[in-house]
């Protein structure tokens, strides 16, 4: 190399032939077919765009009629924008082209250095040559300097581009860590011989200056500001400084100066953080980053030194924990205590309640060393690292980022430390509120960030097993073979899944696609997936590397990665930083990217779930888990084998069940994407499976109503839908005397009940109901192959549109007839004789919910139709969550709505919405002040609108809950039933995402101030948190099995 820019790969590319147009031809509808630089047949008649002269070629001007007329690329952009285009595709994880073995006998006794490794290496010494050579090093190394009685310049001015760029690379690309050290040093070296010293100080000093603008953005609160991002960004800094201590850019330990010019000094501030963080969610991460950052340190300081053990490890992991995601009782748990009992199914892998029972005792022993989350994990793989080295078994790992050492080849010794011209004091951390954590000053105002947790910690489920073991051998031999599977139960150890989960994790939170405040959609799940497949070259084969031959991707990794995002999706929620949706459309383009392992490594994975997990899973990870079934079948033109579909079909058949539950409603999400129910029935499920008739349920016949009821019903559908009649003639005709009379005249008293709002909601469902009969006949047609007759209906019906036009219609007539509704309530309220007080009497809400009841009766329980309908009734009055709740968890023999804390969230969120609204928010502001000293919440006409409308529906809730566990009573098995798992599991979910919500409103930010501190906000929410809820179900007696469990949940609430 001549060190020319254009004379190497990192030199300006040829542009060749462009697409042609550019944004100009957008205004029309052709595409232009460039040739040279963006050619192109131009629209000569739009003329504002281009000069006069049509057959003039070249470069025209921008698109945008708002932009500069200029033509001309600022020079300093377009250094900018080559400059990064090079650093970033240094690292580049590919496979490199094969290589002649020419090395020498002398070098074959080294170790080699892998493939990738050494095209990586050879690319680093190439660009830090173009880099540096005479001609650029002036425009890439430049830097300010500061002078005597003159302004400092800023940060970036004397960093330098190529150092700011360098940094933010460590920051955001987490599989290419030991590259970016590797450029550090070549640069620096490099540089020194152009009068250009110093890069490797500048690096460390920009890299100091980011972790403590990250952290401190983490402690503000801030919820405009990407946490997710900023938590990985300082993960990946750590490392990068790890890295740099092994090859003596920066000071590892130092007995100067209180070690605060070191590594470990920064290490140890970390661990005192964690220690004495006040907040629990902060002292975990800081744990997450000191731990995960402990591999990474040169072996020769775990090895000497006792200052890891004694400084970082014994404080860490003598900290208190309970993991959110412990089994039954975390709030955040994935699994149940037990599996639920399912009468009629019988498991090969269950054993009978004598043997369940005498075992229990000795499973309540091993809850407390459970694995239940990541960071837990973290501290059992990591512990032999730290503790005991000699076990090999344990620290040995195919995870190479701990191995990997581009340096190597830039210098002829082996002694890291000659590759470094002088080892650099690391500057002191510049964070503001570090140093108040440290000295116990409340003022530290972290914001809430229930969410945050979300970033680093994530629950554990082994889908496809743990390790095998040589105890193991024989029963996999007798097991059908499968090398790929087989492959990674052997060959992969808890390390190195640990490892590359945790690197999937990463590449997942800094590549996620995105849509900017200006509708610029930046990334693509494409590119995710790729990324994420590349964590296939930082994976070591086992065999030893072949110089000059290819490494093919590690057998068995494609099922860590499908394990890892299937336990993703399934804890993921609305919340979280990792979207469903997101997760569900990188494991999808994974499929598409890799056909000859990924899908099946992925029918495995939902076979395991299926068999072993689905009667542990939470409520709503199954939730999940049908959803994200349900996307990928619409994704992947429904191909999946009919043998599972055979095998789920007795499930689905049989009472309810956990299965059942999944197949079932992985199937109703389906049919919401579909425009016609033909297409379930032809393409979606094989030909001739029983679950077609499973699809929709028959309506219940109304056979033994009373025919003036009925004849009510009808004659209201044709005042409102055929004579389209004004609503206040409608309710002189619902409560006047002639609809009160022929009410009188009826003998079963019983049937009067509400009779005048049911047949109001039914009335304003019309649409929907004839939807729904459309949908069955569609199915019943098509299974009898009388198609032609299905479509004409269907065509030939009003109805039969899609359902957000029937959604529409509907919820247009029920905000028209808002108040037919309303003196229906109040009509029939009269009729029981019951005295409205400040309208919140339990009858009228029985009524509310007797409407909804009516409401679900039509619409079949359609997810789409019931939330749209219950939130307009929400928006507009009519109903509220009180009645919401009475609705869903009234007695009777089994719940009254499926997933029924999914309603009971909508209502009170929309609720709360209308009380921050109504309330004046900005007072929290003007009296914080006061209430830190002592005032009361009852003066803050926020707090207390907040906790007047939401303390006694916690209390309903719970209490409704209660009085359902106690009919069901005491059961002669251990696991609960599917209604009580639905029961505790459902107001699990709805005490956690009402509170969170109350705090996200307590605690809202407006620019960059806070309006109140998440300590203070938790005081003013005690009347309803989880030790009250627990209260609450102590003094319900008789106290069932239910009971308990239910007041363990609420006392692990934290």
């Amino acid at each position: 190399m001549d060190g020319e820019l254009g004379s190497s790969r990192y030199g300006p590319a040829d542009r060749g032939g462009g697409r042609g147009g550019g944004r100009h031809n957008r205004h029309h509808n052709r595409r232009g077919r460039g040739r040279g630089r963006g050619g192109g047949r131009h629209n000569r008649r739009h003329q504002p765009y281009h000069n006069n002269n049509h057959r003039r070629r070249g470069p025209r001007p921008p698109g945008n009629r708002f932009a500069n007329d200029s033509t001309t690329i600022d020079p300093e952009t377009a250094m900018q924008r080559q400059l990064s285009a090079m650093v970033s595709r240094v690292g580049e994880l590919k496979e490199p082209e094969a290589q002649n073995n020419t090395s020498s006998e002398e070098d074959s006794e080294a170790p080699l250095m892998r493939p990738v490794m050494q095209a990586i290496s050879k690319n680093i010494q190439d660009l830090s040559a173009v880099l540096c050579s005479e001609g650029n090093a002036a425009l890439f190394l430049k830097f300010e300097k500061a002078q005597p009685e003159a302004p400092a310049p800023s940060l970036l001015a004397t960093t330098g581009p190529l150092a700011t760029l360098l940094v933010n690379c460590v920051a955001t690309l987490p599989l290419q860590t030991p590259t970016y050290v590797g450029l550090t040093v070549a640069v620096d070296k490099c540089a020194s011989e152009v009068e250009c010293s110093g890069f490797a100080q500048r690096c460390v000093h920009y890299t100091m200056q980011v972790l403590s603008q990250q952290v401190d953005q983490i402690l503000s609160g801030e919820k405009n500001f990407a946490k997710s991002t900023a938590v990985s960004q300082v993960k990946h800094l750590l490392r990068y400084l790890a890295l740099l201590t092994r090859v003596n850019v920066i000071t590892l330990i130092s007995t100067e100066n209180g070690d605060e010019d070191s590594f470990f000094g920064l290490l140890k501030t970390f661990a005192q953080v964690a220690v004495k963080a006040s907040d629990r969610i902060v002292a975990n991460l800081f744990k997450h980053w000191v731990l995960s950052t402990l591999p990474y340190l040169p072996k020769e300081a775990t090895n000497a030194n006792n200052f890891v053990k004694e400084e970082l490890w014994t404080p860490l992991v003598g900290l208190s924990y309970e993991s959110n995601f412990a089994p039954g009782i975390g709030c955040h748990a994935l699994l149940l205590k037990t599996a639920q009992y399912e009468e009629g199914i019988k498991d090969d892998q269950e054993g009978d309640d004598d043997e369940e029972d005498d075992e229990e005792d000795d499973d309540e022993e091993e809850d407390a060393e459970q694995i239940c989350d990541t960071l837990q994990d973290l501290i059992r793989c990591i512990k032999p690292i730290i503790i005991d080295q000699s076990n090999e078994s344990a620290t040995k790992t195919r995870f190479a980022l701990f191995e990997d050492s581009p340096w190597k080849e830039l210098t002829t010794n082996d002694d890291p430390a000659n590759v470094s011209v002088q080892t650099l004091a690391l500057p002191v951390l510049s964070s503001k509120y570090v140093p108040m954590i440290l000295t116990g000053d409340d003022c530290c105002p972290y914001g809430y960030h229930h969410n945050l947790e979300s970033t680093f910690l994530f629950g554990r489920l082994p889908i496809f097993g743990s390790p095998a073991t040589d105890d193991d051998d024989d029963e996999m031999e007798e097991a059908p073979i499968n090398a790929q599977l087989q492959a990674y139960e052997k060959e992969f150890s808890l390390l190195d899944r640990l490892l590359i989960a945790d690197a999937v994790r990463e590449c997942l939170l800094n590549h996620e696609t995105i849509v900017t405040d200006t509708g610029v959609s930046r990334g693509e799940a494409k590119d995710t997936a790729q990324q994420v497949w590349s964590i296939c070259h930082v994976v070591t084969k086992n065999d030893p590397v072949t110089t000059g031959q290819p490494e093919a991707p590690p057998t068995g990794i494609e099922y860590v990665l499908v394990e890892t995002l299937l336990s993703l999706i399934l804890q993921a929620s609305s919340d979280s930083f990792l979207r469903p949706l997101y997760l569900s459309r990188v494991l999808l383009e994974l499929v598409r990217s890799q056909p000859a392992v990924m899908p099946q490594a992925l029918a495995i994975g939902v076979s395991n779930l299926f068999q072993f997990y689905l009667p542990t899973l939470v409520p709503s990870a199954r939730d999940n888990f049908s959803r994200w079934f349900a996307f990928h079948l619409t994704n992947t033109d429904y191909q999946w084998p009919k043998a599972y579909w055979d095998h789920w079909a007795s499930y689905v058949v049989a009472s309810q069940n956990s299965r059942g539950d999944f197949v079932r409603y992985s199937l109703e999400v389906v049919a919401e994407n579909l425009s016609s129910m033909e297409t379930m029935v032809t393409t979606c499920l094989p030909p001739g499976c029983v679950l077609v008739n499973n699809i929709r349920q028959s309506s219940v016949n109304d056979a033994q109503r009373e025919d003036f009821l009925l004849s009510l019903e009808k004659d209201t559908k044709e005042r409102v839908w055929d004579r389209n009649e004004d609503p206040d003639l409608i309710v002189d005709y619902i409560t006047g005397d002639e609809v009160s009379e022929a009410l009188a005249s009826i003998s079963d008293k019983s049937a009067l009940a509400w009779c005048r709002t049911r047949a109001i909601i039914r009335s304003l469902m019309q649409h929907v109901e004839k939807h729904i009969e459309v949908e069955e006949k569609q199915i019943s047609s098509t299974v009898a192959g009388e198609k032609d007759g299905s479509n004409m209906e269907a065509e030939n019906n009003p109805s039969s549109t899609s359902s957000e036009d029937v959604l529409a219609v509907t919820t247009d007539a029920i905000l028209r007839y808002q108040s037919l509704i309303i003196a229906s309530l109040k009509k029939d309220l009269e009729n029981t004789g019951v005295k409205v007080e400040n309208g919140e009497d339990n009858e009228l809400r029985r009524g509310c919910a007797c409407l909804l009841e009516n409401m679900a009766f039509v619409a079949q329980n359609s997810r789409i139709f019931m939330e749209g309908c219950l939130t307009c009734l929400l928006d507009n009055d009519v109903v509220n969550t009180s009645s919401v709740i009475i609705w869903l968890l009234d007695q009777g023999k089994v719940l009254r709505v499926g997933h029924w804390w999914d309603y009971a969230i909508l209502s009170f969120r929309v609720e709360l919405n209308k009380v921050i609204q109504s309330s004046d928010v900005n007072m929290v502001v003007d009296r914080e002040g006061d209430a830190m000293e002592g005032g009361a919440s009852e003066t803050m006409p926020p707090v207390k609108s907040i906790n007047d409308f939401a303390a006694p529906l916690f209390r309903l809730a719970t209490e409704k809950v209660l009085i359902r566990l106690s009919d069901i009573g005491e059961r002669h098995h251990k696991g609960l039933s599917p209604i009580e798992v639905d029961l505790i599991e459902g107001l699990k979910l709805f005490v956690m995402t009402a509170t969170v919500m109350v705090l996200e409103a307590l605690t809202e930010t407006e620019e960059h101030s806070t309006k109140m501190k998440t300590k203070m906000a938790m005081k003013y929410i005690t009347e309803y948190s989880g030790p009250i809820l627990a209260g609450i179900c102590r003094e319900h007696t008789p106290a069932t099995k239910g009971i308990n469990s239910l007041i363990s949940i609420f006392e692990a609430m934290h």
